[in-house]
């Protein structure tokens, strides 16, 4: 499963509550009643989801499904394929 869900567990409990509280949020209509607290609470909710999970990322983690190639690789790579029409 690790390899179907990259990142952390809590990441993916963090986007479970995300996404509950933008539901619960669209079901009273927050989104146009209170259109700035709305706005203001999504802005702030979204700068420490970001923040949080910086603070915890460690360098060296995998956060793609494959590796990533440095600059010079991936330009030879390319240059190296043969493309037929």
């Amino acid at each position: 499963m690790r390899e179907v869900f990259l990142g952390k567990p809590w990441h993916w409990v963090v986007v479970v509550c995300v996404a509950g509280l933008l539901w619960w949020a669209g079901a009273g209509k927050a989104h146009v009643i209170h259109f700035n607290s709305f706005l203001v609470a999504l802005a702030v909710g979204s700068f420490a989801v970001i923040v949080l999970i910086l603070k915890k990322h460690k360098p060296g983690e995998q956060v793609t499904r494959e590796p990533l190639l440095p600059d010079d690789e991936e330009d030879t790579e390319h240059e190296q394929e043969d493309v037929r029409f």
